[in-house]
């Protein structure tokens, strides 16, 4: 005969339980598994990428990674526990967010070495989710507000925002200029030139 702790559920036999169920498309159940990961998910997300996202940044991509998750829990296998498989998720996907980045500086000013995209990405990472990147998109036209936004959190190509926006190429790489110069002089102090 089986004692009552031996019947107890564990959380992880609880997350299994909740797993297979959203995999049977039970809605509530990812509910209940973002509820329960979505503190421990943002809490990593912001120490692995400290300094570089803002909370608000770390909310929207906390969404994204359990929208993925979502669309991907199929695919689970329990091979892991969930949540180095939802981390897994997490890593990849903040990872492509900044890749995007990158690339935005490389649209802005051509090409360049690996090295020294690593300094201009970094050096993004440190200015570009603070209160003066805030104030500076702020700042800005809602057209351009809305190019900006396509660019850093979408990572669309030029001629993606040019065709959705109805502008030239030209014009989606002068309004993120601007917003380049316009964040350089706010971390600066400078004026615009």
């Amino acid at each position: 005969m089986e004692s009552a702790a031996e019947n107890r559920a564990t959380p992880e036999d609880d997350i299994v339980r909740l797993v297979r169920l959203a995999q049977a498309h039970e809605e509530e159940a990812f509910t209940a598994l973002w509820k329960r990961f979505r503190r421990p998910l943002m809490a990593f997300i912001s120490r692995k990428w400290e300094g570089a996202l803002s909370a608000e940044d770390v909310e929207d991509l906390s969404q994204v990674i359990f929208a993925n998750a979502f669309r991907s829990i199929g695919g689970f296998r329990f091979t892991c526990q969930f949540s180095t498989w939802l981390f897994t998720i997490a890593i990849n996907e903040c990872n492509r967010w900044m890749d995007r980045r990158r690339k935005m500086f490389a649209l802005v000013s051509g090409p360049v070495d690996e090295e020294e995209c690593s300094k201009v990405a970094s050096h993004e990472q440190r200015t570009i989710c603070t209160v003066r990147a805030e104030k500076v998109y702020a700042q800005m036209n809602p057209q351009s507000q809305r190019v900006i936004k396509r660019v850093f959190q979408n990572g669309e190509t030029t001629s993606e925002i040019a065709e959705g926006e109805g502008i030239t190429q030209d014009r989606v790489r002068y309004i993120v200029r601007v917003f380049l110069e316009k964040l350089s002089a706010e971390d600066t102090g400078k004026k615009p030139s």
